[in-house]
């Protein structure tokens, strides 16, 4: 094996784990701290004997003279409890870098993870903008068009059967949940309740954005009975009117471009699907900003 890349291998994988090395070490220097006080405390008592010695050898009267014996006692203990503060130090020292190591990768995270949202968004619209909303959707998320058969009533109250395109399976994004009987709390067996709650939920949540200036995916996930996730707790939507930061609203896709229903959510009106996918329109990552405005807001 190549001796050089190997060492550089070496190098490589130290500064990869050095947060969890430095952090290790900080904890070990702790603990030998703990051990080497505990041993200088076995020996403070010939200390302290030593003290009493001098006292009895100065002069009460004589302010030096005791000052210089304390002082002398104190040099005692410093050296007996020398190398526990010296390894405290080394512990103290090293989970503060692991801590610098680690904030200064998530802010290197947290920006390029920005960027490329930023970046993921405007392609998105420019898709928006040659093909339409649907194409997107399709593209986004995988689906097929597909023509299904479904009966209308007209008004006259003739019924007659019509052919539509609407899209069908696909994934859902990272930031995507189902609302249904097994992964919503708040779950009924009547869909248009569920539906009734969760716009209910949505114009709430869009009031909780307009109060904080800020929300986060994670506390519209509660506010809906639907689990945490770890992506929940950076990204949520910022609100700032003067600043186009992002749709400055909330919107868990319930409506199409028009303002109706998407063809999913009316299936699931009609009771032909038991479960509906609720799509969040978040700004992206927003922690640094939320504290940033947090900050402001208490001046």
């Amino acid at each position: 094996m190549n001796i050089k890349r190997m060492y550089h291998k070496v190098v490589f994988e130290g500064k990869k784990h050095s947060p969890e090395l430095l952090l290790a070490a900080g904890i070990l220097a702790s603990a030998g701290a703990i051990i080497a006080a505990v041993k200088a405390t076995t020996k403070a008592e010939a200390v302290l004997d030593n003290h009493e010695y001098r006292m009895e050898e100065v002069d009460p009267e004589s302010k030096k003279e005791v000052v210089l014996a304390y002082a002398a006692t104190g040099a005692e203990f410093a050296k007996l409890y020398a190398p526990a503060f010296a390894l405290e130090v080394v512990s103290v020292t090293a989970v503060l870098a692991s801590y610098k190591v680690l904030h200064a990768r998530n802010v290197a995270l947290a920006s390029a993870y920005a960027i490329m949202d930023k970046a993921f968004k405007q392609y998105r619209s420019r898709v928006v903008d040659e093909l339409g909303a649907t194409a997107d959707e399709k593209f986004m998320y995988g689906k097929k068009e597909e023509t299904v058969t479904k009966k209308i009533t007209d008004e006259n109250g003739k019924t007659k059967t019509v052919k539509e395109k609407v899209l069908t399976g696909g994934e859902p994004s990272m930031y995507d949940k189902f609302y249904d009987s097994v992964t919503a709390n708040n779950w009924t067996e009547d869909n248009m309740s569920n539906l009734t709650f969760i716009k209910a939920q949505q114009r709430y949540a869009n009031a909780v954005l307009k109060t904080k200036g800020y929300i986060f995916l994670n506390e519209v996930y509660k506010l809906l009975g639907l689990p945490e996730t770890q992506a929940g707790q950076v990204v949520g939507w910022i609100y700032d009117s003067d600043k186009d930061l992002g749709d400055n609203y909330i919107d868990f896709g319930l409506e199409d471009e028009f303002g109706g229903y998407t063809p999913a959510v009316s299936r699931y009106i009609d009771g032909e699907e038991d479960t509906v996918l609720l799509h969040f329109n978040v700004d992206g990552p927003i922690f640094e900003r939320a504290v940033e405005e947090k900050r402001i807001s208490e001046k």
